[in-house]
């Protein structure tokens, strides 16, 4: 019986930690909207949960048409503040899980390769719109160079929320 507690207890951490993170994809969803209304902005989405933003698929979660250019956007992020962005020099990128130990031992997990292909980045401004943000963005060259957010990454610019606010 006490295993069917610890189990019950472990599914509702875990499903707070994914009702969290649908919550701030909402709200990011409202705030994008919001903006591309009080600029006059038209905005294309994928699908009705676009702000869901379903990284394996190859193709933008939305496009917003401002004056003479079409800013397409992919959202990206994940339910937990320790995991790294690592974005490769050909566009690619995947997501690295940290787990500490109290022995400041690091475990790091990493998770699948995601992508868009070059034929979908062609006469648009890509932007990766990093939200919730990670614990750190991360170019893969050898010397591992942190990206700041605003920042050019694999032919993409790395945007937080905030950052895409004032654009």
């Amino acid at each position: 019986m006490l295993i069917v507690y610890v189990l019950g207890a472990m599914a509702i951490v875990f499903a707070v930690f994914w009702l969290k993170f649908v919550y701030q994809r909402v709200r990011c969803a409202r705030k994008i909207k919001t903006l591309c209304e009080s600029r006059s902005w038209y905005m294309h989405t994928s699908g009705a949960f676009w702000y869901l933003g379903k990284m394996s698929r190859e193709d933008w979660d939305g496009c917003i048409e401002k004056n003479e250019e079409t800013i397409a956007l992919k959202l990206v992020g994940t339910p937990w503040r320790k995991s790294v962005l690592v974005i490769k020099e050909n566009g690619d990128w995947y997501f690295q899980r940290l787990l500490s130990l109290q022995l400041q031992v690091r475990f790091a997990f990493r998770s699948k390769i995601y992508h868009i292909p070059e034929e979908k980045k062609k006469k648009l401004h890509p932007m990766l719109v990093v939200h919730p943000a990670t614990l750190a963005v991360v170019r893969n060259k050898p010397d591992g160079a942190v990206c700041g957010y605003g920042e050019l990454a694999g032919g993409m610019r790395v945007m937080s929320l905030e950052e895409l606010m004032v654009l």
